[in-house]
């Protein structure tokens, strides 16, 4: 019997930072240690912009409680922090005002589904409890954002790659 494992992700962490193109492969309702509503998803990565395809389908793990709390604070932080989200993964701010999400529907048939497949780009550093960092942290970023993060690190390989040509250079003379 042949088994297709096309689909199937294990929750390998990126072991370094960076910034990464990601496919959202799950998502989960599940429920925080103090009661709160969380949605949870796994991403996989596709690219990084430094560490380009050494990180190829490790998984970011990450999740935001629902913005339903009581506390106007708490529930604002976490609405923004669903909007970078849904922005990263290719939704526009006004859609997003427009329609809302039902968030209580979040484990019904298909109610996320729409989130499996898409991509989206996250700027991830490993948990260090070392350094008194117990979990990863991550920010969703736009395509933009992930574009410059790209750019900047083309940058810094071409000014390496001129440093080294110069170098020789100036062995080569002696």
């Amino acid at each position: 019997m042949k088994f297709d494992f096309g689909n199937t992700f294990v929750a390998v962490a990126p072991s370094r930072s960076d910034v990464f193109q990601v496919e959202i492969v799950t998502t989960e309702k599940t429920e925080t240690r103090k009661n709160s509503d969380r949605v949870r998803f796994q991403a996989r990565i596709i690219e990084g912009a430094k560490s380009g395809d050494g990180e190829k389908n490790c998984t970011v793990r990450d999740g935001f409680n629902l913005p339903n709390s009581g506390d106007d604070y708490m529930d604002g932080m976490m609405a923004r922090m669903w909007m970078q989200f849904f922005i990263s993964v290719g939704y526009s701010q006004d859609d997003i005002r427009g329609k809302g999400f039902d968030f209580e529907k979040t484990n019904d048939s298909g109610a996320f589904e729409y989130l499996v497949g898409r991509t989206g780009y996250v700027k991830y550093a490993p948990a260090d409890p070392e350094n008194g960092r117990q979990y990863p942290n991550t920010t969703w970023l736009t395509a933009d954002q992930y574009a410059a993060a790209t750019n900047a690190q083309d940058e810094v390989s071409a000014a390496r790659s001129t440093f080294g040509d110069s170098v020789e250079k100036i062995l080569e003379m002696d």
